[in-house]
């Protein structure tokens, strides 16, 4: 009797044994693959640093292009003379900083769509599903967006880091860019800036409301 307990006792202390390699086996599996994963994404981060394309003044861009709000995809039209221009709102729908600019990009938008020479589109970096909700909810006219850039476009317009308006003239050229949150001293040169006349006579942006009015308001007051 103490012969067979004394076997089944160390049949149950090998088991044991195997149990706990066994389960030191998985965890440092387990750890294995999570260090692997850590590394990946450092090394995946130091390239994105690496082809960071920040969009300046005095750069070229050219061959954009993107999907419209209906599933087609488009080129992006450059400016075709002088005497235009065009202001691309590059944002992300779950972008807070783009979702905080959000009411001052429409209101901008719509003042300058009724200018001669201004165009304005906004270029989402997300899907089209997920912009064309967004633009739904929000009330964005679907006309002046457009959404899953191409590569080149996204690096291009630097989408890793939106927001922020870009103005290209007709030659691809791109005059001012003005990035992040939207306060009183951006916005001001903004104004400033739409306000200069592209050709001719000055013009003047009409029907103003809410921020934008009180900061033009302000911004002729100084004239």
């Amino acid at each position: 009797m103490t012969t067979t307990t004394g076997n089944a006792n160390g049949h149950a202390g090998a088991r044991g044994y195997v149990r706990i390699a066994f389960d030191t086996l998985l965890t440092c599996a387990a750890i294995g693959v999570l260090l692997q994963n850590f590394l990946l994404l450092r090394q995946n981060k130091q390239l994105r640093q690496a082809v960071k394309h920040s969009v300046a003044v005095g750069q070229h861009v050219g061959d954009l292009a993107a999907v419209d709000m209906y599933g087609t995809f488009k080129p992006i039209s450059l400016p075709s003379s002088q005497t235009e221009k065009l202001v691309l709102i590059a944002m992300g729908t779950t972008c807070p900083i783009s979702n905080a600019n959000r009411s001052t990009w429409m209101e901008m938008t719509e003042v300058l769509q009724q200018r001669p020479g201004w165009k304005v589109l906004w270029v989402s970096r997300d899907s089209v599903g997920m912009t064309r909700t967004y633009c739904e909810h929000n009330g964005i006219p679907m006309e002046d967006v457009v959404a899953d850039p191409v590569y080149r476009t996204y690096k291009q317009l630097d989408m890793e880091e939106v927001p922020h308006m870009i103005v290209v003239t007709s030659t691809g050229l791109v005059d001012r860019v003005w990035g992040g949150r939207l306060n009183p001293d951006i916005t001001k040169d903004i104004m400033s800036y739409f306000d200069k006349p592209l050709s001719g006579a000055a013009l003047r942006i009409p029907r103003l409301r809410g921020s934008v009015a009180r900061l033009d308001y302000a911004l002729r007051s100084t004239d």
